[in-house]
């Protein structure tokens, strides 16, 4: 069996809806994305429809995927107000339970939760969308208005409560904090995704989140950013005999423990090489395969196509890739 962990849904009601808030709200921003992803639609049915998205995982020998709202949709990310993101995401996880529903057990559907820039989080809507909706966890935002995710006690408290996954997607550094050359050449989504994953999963470990709330387990997108690639620079930076002013950091055991929790799905642009230092550093009970279906070459079908493959070269063992494939996602859904 394969499992596509990861993966992303325009819904085409909620993108609808979504377009009449913003012009209710004459938020040109809103207005024009969702436009936007709305003509998308238009020109690649599979980014909204479900139907030719499971075409697509039939062609290519997919058996379920599991999806969320694109991140540049969900509601956290607008400039709007708290009750307006709990109506959004109400509209969206409606829709969502929906598509999992007609599905019959291809597609498993992630929803979201309004968060306010202060922290307030919808307690009620959480509780909605795992009992009520049948919905198996929640994306969250790598930063909500520049405060990392971590941050927001409340969620955490209640996901645990929930025993919901949490599937971690990075978004565009603040916007005041970006520098000219990021926005040039595509950089930001090259590099600076990579480094706000690594960033907040680095603050979840060293704060010790996912060992005060273990009924939480954390998906991490695109292979954790950059973290197997700095697994020694992480911990020799933090070697209390290398620092110049010690106990001034976490400690390495804490940080260790921490990321050792994480799951790390493996859209890393389809680089053998990537995989193999994760399963170096992680081992494979601690990787989700994945593609981030629809994006990429041929609208995410070349991923489709080719990212099985990878993981089936591998020179590991059978029992190593049905973790990989299957065995990990499954237990972190428990389905």
């Amino acid at each position: 069996m394969i499992i596509d962990s990861f993966t992303h849904i325009n819904p085409p009601l909620y993108l609808k809806r979504l377009k009449e808030i913003g012009r209710e709200l004459g938020n040109f921003s809103i207005t024009n994305v969702s436009g936007n992803y709305l003509e998308m639609c238009n020109v690649h049915r599979h980014f909204c429809d479900t139907l030719e998205r499971i075409k697509d995982m039939e062609k290519f020998g997919i058996d379920v995927q599991v999806i969320t709202v694109q991140p540049t949709l969900d509601p956290n990310i607008f400039d709007i107000s708290y009750d307006m993101k709990r109506k959004l995401s109400a509209i969206l996880n409606d829709e969502l339970s929906k598509i999992q529903e007609s599905s019959n057990g291809k597609i498993i559907a992630i929803g979201t939760v309004a968060i306010s820039n202060a922290g307030q989080i919808d307690e009620e809507e959480m509780k909605r969308v795992i009992n009520d909706l049948g919905l198996k966890g929640f994306l969250a935002l790598s930063h909500i208005k520049c405060t990392p995710v971590d941050e927001f006690k409340q969620f955490w408290d209640k996901a645990n409560s929930l025993q919901a996954p949490i599937f971690l997607h990075p978004i565009d550094p603040c916007a005041g904090m970006i520098r000219p050359s990021e926005g040039e050449f595509n950089a930001l989504h090259i590099f600076s995704w990579p480094y706000e994953s690594a960033l907040v999963i680095y603050r979840l470990a060293s704060k010790g989140i996912l060992e005060k709330y273990p009924d939480v387990k954390l998906v991490t997108h695109h292979l954790g950013g950059v973290i197997p690639f700095l697994w020694g620079r992480i911990f020799e930076s933090l070697d209390q005999s290398s620092l110049s002013t010690p106990n001034q950091v976490p400690s390495p055991e804490r940080v260790q423990e921490g990321l050792q929790k994480i799951y790390y799905d493996t859209a890393i642009g389809g680089n053998v090489a990537s995989i193999k230092c994760a399963l170096e550093v992680l081992g494979p009970k601690r990787l989700v395969f994945s593609t981030d279906y629809p994006w990429g070459p041929k609208s995410g079908r070349h991923r489709l196509e080719t990212y099985p493959k990878i993981i089936h070269e591998l020179i590991i063992s059978d029992e190593s890739k049905r973790y990989i494939f299957s065995e990990n996602i499954r237990r972190i859904l428990n389905i």
